[in-house]
């Protein structure tokens, strides 16, 4: 290929993905509840294939009746554990609600003794704090109605991604020039694993909160012991805030009871987030999803400011697919540079 030639092609590219760029900015600007809806399918489609891959490997299902199965798999499980758990859910539930507002008053009372929090503590003042945050921080759905048919969308899109995977990627990859085929191919096997893997660790992650809190409460003595830790589990997806969101109101409701027995709630908590922190999500998660804190915690107040809760729950996935698109796009494929190399 002559010099000119090569210099119109790199043009070409050039403009192309200077197009794609402003479609995107666009995209996300006007039409941002839908990309997260599709980046949610996506997760959700990477789930259901590893949850039928077992079907694939032991019994030769073809795709789509293996993913069929384990999505029926799972919902039965679901619909199982929804049932047997819901009542005692709601007792405790109920049970919470009438602590959580003697517990806040108990840490008023102290806490008013001092003047900068004097008339700032009412819980009638902190309902107000809390949806004068809430309106600011914005929501992905606007509406009860809009949950359920956003949850529609994102489980039937999911289980088209899931079924036939790469019929979706070869169309993308399709638009891509002949030259850099190998290397969009390896983005998207690089993205499908750091998502796999990142699925994985908040399975491991969620799970191993959920129990060692359930057990740990229980031990204790602490009142509404699973919806506490189903608290935590729930909290736990979320990088850096979770935790502190997760203890609060085991530790209003661990205050009600006794203050020694809040101290060993803070430190159960402590002790559980340090084991999930430094053992379960390394092991699972391993070196390809970590990410420097100050970049997720940035990240993080850039996603909720865009989407509220789902946005800071989807920082840290969304930072990493967005971090390995530049290494191997750029890095890697045009300043040539290995992944751990500097210079």
């Amino acid at each position: 290929m002559s010099s000119s030639s090569l210099i119109k092609s790199s043009i070409g590219y050039t403009l192309a993905w200077i197009t794609l760029l402003v479609l995107l900015f666009l995209l996300v600007v006007f039409y941002g509840e839908v990309l997260l809806i599709v980046f949610l399918s996506a997760i959700l489609a990477i789930f259901l294939r590893a949850v039928s891959q077992p079907l694939r490997d032991w019994f030769k299902l073809p795709d789509t009746l293996s993913v069929l199965l384990g999505t029926a798999g799972l919902l039965v499980l679901f619909v199982m554990l929804w049932v047997n758990g819901l009542p005692e859910i709601f007792s405790q539930l109920n049970t919470l609600f009438k602590q959580l507002p003697a517990a806040w008053n108990q840490v008023s009372s102290y806490l008013e003794k001092y003047e900068l929090f004097q008339g700032k503590l009412a819980p009638g003042q902190m309902i107000e704090y809390a949806q004068t945050a809430l309106l600011r921080a914005g929501t992905l759905f606007s509406n009860v109605v809009g949950i359920f048919v956003s949850l529609f969308l994102m489980f039937f899109l999911a289980i088209f991604f899931s079924i036939h995977p790469s019929n979706y990627i070869d169309r993308i990859i399709r638009l891509v020039p002949k030259d850099y085929v190998e290397r969009y191919e390896e983005l998207f096997d690089r993205l499908h694993k750091i998502l796999r893997r990142w699925i994985w660790g908040m399975v491991g992650s969620i799970t191993t909160i959920g129990v060692l809190t359930y057990l740990g409460l229980t031990i204790l003595g602490v009142e509404s012991a699973l919806v506490l830790s189903l608290l935590a589990a729930f909290f736990s997806i979320i990088p850096n805030f979770g935790p502190l969101l997760g203890l609060i109101p085991a530790a209003l409701i661990a205050l009600t009871q006794d203050p020694w027995l809040m101290l060993y709630v803070v430190i159960l908590y402590t002790v559980i987030q340090a084991l999930e922190s430094n053992l379960i999500t390394p092991l699972i998660q391993q070196r390809s999803t970590a990410q420097p804190p100050g970049l997720i915690l940035f990240w993080q107040i850039l996603m909720s400011a865009f989407a509220g809760l789902l946005g800071l729950i989807l920082a840290a996935p969304f930072l990493c697919l967005l971090s390995t698109t530049v290494d191997v796009l750029y890095v890697e494929g045009v300043l040539g540079k290995t992944r751990d190399q500097k210079k």
